[in-house]
């Protein structure tokens, strides 16, 4: 909602004098310092019983402490955000805001506060045709501000500046070959001096706006990049491998292909020198350096025998790193839980208690919660998922990388829920829930196979010659032989969700090159928009923490592949895949009255 409610004039403007608040903080180092002083002289103004110029000291506070946030469609945000509220934006300037920064700008008496208003009042008015001369301004003063800042020890404080006003210059004066020139030397002469303070950060961006907008300039950047690498790869080839990843972007850039090539072979042997001093004095590093090692080499098209001898290398790197792994684990109450599962149990035949198992006792996963859990743990606990997250198997093989949380991207926040889903919810619920009513029912009834088969053969869910396999691996639960389970149900939940998917009237074939049809494997059907409408979302990600995402369990990709032990296969994920077939098979019974009964009207 906008401040200003109404234009301020000639007289209120003066007599605001908020040019004497700006001293040395102009200067764009303490802005929220700066944007106090406005707001402290705002309430002054407003005990004072002059509410109008009090509001225009908003106004111009709230320009001061907007965040730049570069790139953007909205550019200026909120420097803070809370459940009781934030601090003023972009979207928040009106007609009477906008003009009163348009004249802020001219009297501005330093560039940072001239780029500031005066770029936030030509993009926040959003007018067509856009006010040129107020454009020229912001282009102008960013330009006088950057300047100041670069070369010295607060140059990489200038450098969101520097981005937003490349991207003002080329709407306001791209025809003007001498500003843009001025620009780039501004720039380049940067570079030595990021690069003598060992600053890659800068560095590195500043080789990303010469890569999308001046070739010439990735002509004068490219030899100090190169050298820059050369003296870091004897005592830090990691850092050494970055610097070489940039010459690799920047040889690319100028079409120049054998360069570029030497260039990612070079951080390919510098990642390789990295895990190799990782190796002896960080083990569980040196496997994932020399992953990555042996994957940039391999797109450089090294020779042969040099991979064979860094996989040689890995073998041994990993499996020196399972010596470093610990275990950690925590003690938990769950009487009460088991209680309560007994209870839910409670039925007069082995069917009714088998129907109250699979609907009573438990639900499948819930994505809407676990994904809300994830962004609420990262709220609590933000370094938690700040770094990348590296998996091994039980040989110490590299099998995946989870990357830092990005919660605006719903397939990192998916990823996340999946890895948290197959950590917490989906062992809890087979150590407890599964395990305890196995034994229960088991106990209790003494079902037969036979017993099982029959219900199994009863359901129409079952597809038709997978009877006795799902029978077999379904009785194996309840004798306790997980091992047994695995063996009989993970191969065959793919046919059976194919099945599923074709009564559905879903095509599960797809079409190769030369006019072949071949089955979809599982990953690919369960990524299938028919999964989720005919499933539900819910019954989709429970299979694909279970069964093929190497987040979670991964349990059809590992054990088809012929890459699980036996006493791998004997884990929380295959209990609770016997449990979620139990409850896909016995879904045409799930409002029996054995599993409604005793429950309250608004839950039935």
């Amino acid at each position: 909602m906008p401040v200003l409610q109404e234009p301020l004039n000639d007289a209120s403007y003066a007599a605001l004098e908020w040019v004497s608040l700006v001293g040395e903080e102009g200067d764009g180092y303490a802005p929220w310092r700066l944007a106090s002083k406005f707001f402290q002289q705002a309430r002054r103004l407003e005990g004072d019983g002059q509410p109008l110029q009090s509001q225009a000291m908003q106004v111009l506070g709230g320009a001061i402490s907007m965040h730049l946030r570069h790139p953007s469609h909205a550019p200026f945000g909120p420097v803070f955000q809370s459940r009781e509220g934030r601090s003023m934006s972009m979207e928040d300037l009106g007609e009477h805001d906008v003009a009163l920064l348009a004249r802020a700008a001219r009297d501005a008496p330093s560039p940072w506060l001239r780029a500031r208003f005066s770029d936030l009042a030509v993009t926040a008015d959003g007018s067509t045709p856009p006010d040129w001369r107020l454009g020229r301004l912001a282009v102008d003063a960013y330009l006088e501000y950057v300047a100041s800042v670069f070369g010295t020890e607060h140059a990489i404080g200038g450098l969101d500046e520097l981005q937003r006003s490349l991207v003002l210059l080329w709407v306001y004066a791209k025809k003007d070959h001498a500003l843009w020139d001025r620009y780039w030397t501004v720039i380049l002469d940067e570079i030595p001096h990021s690069i003598e303070k060992n600053w890659p950060g800068l560095v590195f961006r500043l080789c990303d706006e010469a890569i999308s907008r001046n070739r010439h300039a990735c002509e004068a950047i490219l030899p100090q990049i190169e050298a820059k690498a050369l003296a870091l790869e004897a005592e830090s080839p990691q850092e050494a491998a970055r610097w070489h990843a940039q010459a690799h972007r920047l040889n690319q850039r100028l079409g120049k292909r054998q360069e570029a090539t030497a260039s990612l072979m070079a951080q390919g042997e510098a990642m390789a020198r990295a895990a190799e001093l990782a190796a002896e004095h960080q083990p569980m590093l040196g496997p994932m350096h020399m992953t990555e090692a042996i994957s940039l080499l391999r797109k450089a098209k090294a020779a042969p025998s040099r991979i064979q001898e860094l996989r040689d290398r890995l073998a041994t790197y990993e499996r020196a790193s399972l010596d470093h792994y610990g275990h950690f684990s925590a003690k938990t109450d769950v009487s009460d839980w088991v209680k309560w599962i007994d209870e839910q149990l409670a039925a007069p035949d082995f069917f009714s208690a088998l129907l109250r198992m699979a609907y009573r006792a438990g639900q499948w996963l819930n994505v809407e919660e676990i994904e809300e859990r994830v962004r609420k743990n990262f709220a609590k606990h933000p370094l938690s998922s700040l770094f990348t997250a590296t998996h091994v198997n039980s040989d110490g093989v590299v099998v995946s990388q989870r990357p830092p949380l990005d919660l605006n991207d719903p397939t990192s926040v998916r990823l996340y829920a999946i890895s948290d889903a197959s950590q917490t919810d989906i062992p809890m619920r087979s150590s407890i829930m599964v395990s305890r009513a196995a034994d229960t029912l088991y106990t209790a009834y003494q079902p037969s196979f036979h017993a099982i088969k029959e219900i199994v053969e009863a359901s129409p869910i079952t597809p038709v010659g997978q009877t006795e396999t799902l029978a077999r691996g379904l009785f194996s639960g309840f004798i306790d032989d997980w091992l047994a389970a695995s063996v009989y149900l993970i191969p065959a939940i793919e046919p059976f969700v194919r099945a599923q998917l074709k009564r559905s009237g879903t095509h599960t074939t797809g079409m190769n090159e030369d006019g072949t049809q071949h089955e979809k494997t599982l990953g690919e059907l369960l990524d299938m928009p028919e999964a989720e409408r005919f499933f539900g979302k819910n019954l989709v990600f429970e299979l694909q923490v279970l069964l093929t995402e190497p987040e979670g369990f991964n349990l059809r990709n590992s054990y088809c592949h012929g890459l699980m032990s036996d006493r791998e296969l004997q884990n929380a994920g295959i209990m609770s895949l016997w449990w979620t077939l139990w409850r896909m098979i016995l879904f045409p019974w799930h409002d029996h009255p054995a599993v409604l009964a005793n429950l309250p009207p608004t839950t039935s």
